[in-house]
């Protein structure tokens, strides 16, 4: 379209095209996602089990409408270890919101860990992951929910260039606190240690 405005007017297709294009990528980037109310209560409030699915190794997405009904859940493209896939094409429709609830932290017999080691391990279950914002950089930016193994509730929000984390209630407030303040997009698992 831009193109054709830019020739119409004057100017050249190309440079048209290319301005369209940019400022395209630019909005896609700067767009702002944010929970409505009813989505935020209902995540601060949500049964964890009722989203759970069958596999507890892998992380579980759910899908939110507008008034923070889930309309859908699933673990396709989730493959522990804090990694899941998704794409528009499983959104239920209606869905405003994903969010995810953290698998425990899955550690083999031959790495248990014991002592100090354990209980870092353990708390980076209650940190947003370096994947977790991914929802704002899809299709038009979704918020982000977040449900972690102790039940540490947090929203992402923003855009993909500019994410922000806000923590809900759940677990120990001031850890979540914590969190909310020093959270980053894209932390190392050396960095989440560190947090903890």
């Amino acid at each position: 379209v831009g193109g054709s405005v830019a020739e119409i007017s004057g100017g050249k297709f190309a440079n048209g095209a290319l301005t369209s294009a940019l400022q395209f990528a630019f909005n896609q980037a700067t767009q702002r996602a944010r929970a409505t109310s009813g989505q935020e209560k209902a995540v601060s409030k949500l049964d964890a089990d009722s989203v759970y699915g069958r596999d507890g190794t892998r992380e579980t997405k759910f899908f939110m409408d507008n008034n923070g009904n889930v309309v859908g859940t699933s673990q396709q493209g989730c493959f522990g270890g804090d990694r899941c896939r998704i794409t528009m094409q499983e959104l239920p429709p209606g869905t405003t919101l994903i969010g995810h609830t953290h698998a425990p932290a899955e550690i083999p017999r031959s790495r248990r860990l014991t002592g100090a080691r354990a209980r870092v391990a353990d708390m980076t279950r209650d940190v947003p992951g370096p994947g977790d914002a991914a929802p704002l950089g899809l299709g038009g930016g979704f918020p982000s929910a977040i449900i972690t193994p102790r039940d540490y509730r947090y929203l992402i929000e923003g855009s993909r260039a500019s994410p922000t984390l806000r923590y809900l209630g759940g677990g120990d407030p001031s850890f979540g606190r914590h969190v909310e303040s020093n959270w980053a997009p894209g932390m190392s698992r050396e960095q989440t240690e560190a947090l903890v």
